[in-house]
């Protein structure tokens, strides 16, 4: 791991965060949201969807930034195994599992349709958000901060 890069890209983050994060709410979660074999989990779940209620809602959007802050805010620490970011992110794939489970567990007329939907929650939708955000962000960064925001934007190693 680079600690470096890391750091780099914490400090490009912190130094756009009000854009990286219109980003990430207008250009990634709300379009993400709107996929076909992603719409159904949260309503299925109602976390995101009718029923929950507006507050509910805006609890999940302010663990989503709480996240985001341990993650980004912080020192590399906080990133590493061990720090605060690190265990927030194993809280989340925890809190996808479960829910992962407890839909494919379904039976009757709740039964989750894999043949049709898929996996709920997979590998694919996540890695689909996070470049989605990743991607969408990097329009918005100057050019010398690009490589330092994150790798995908380079294919040799980079030096911040």
């Amino acid at each position: 791991v680079d600690i470096h890069q890391l750091s780099r890209g914490q400090e490009v983050f912190l130094a756009y965060a009000p854009i990286f994060g219109a980003t990430l709410y207008y250009r990634s979660l709300v379009p993400g949201f709107s996929i076909s074999k992603i719409s159904p989990v949260l309503q299925a779940t109602a976390y995101l969807a009718p029923p929950s209620s507006r507050e509910a809602v805006q609890e999940r959007l302010l663990d989503t930034g709480a996240f985001i802050g341990l993650s980004m805010g912080f020192s590399v620490e906080s990133i590493l195994p061990g720090g605060d970011g690190w265990k927030s992110a194993i809280s989340v794939r925890a809190l996808h599992a479960k829910v992962r489970r407890a839909l494919l567990e379904r039976k009757g007329s709740r039964r989750w349709d894999v043949q049709a939907l898929g996996i709920p929650i997979n590998q694919e939708d996540l890695v689909a958000t996070l470049l989605a955000f990743s991607v969408r962000s990097e329009m918005f960064v100057l050019p010398q901060c690009k490589r330092c925001w994150s790798p995908i934007f380079s294919l040799e190693p980079t030096s911040c």
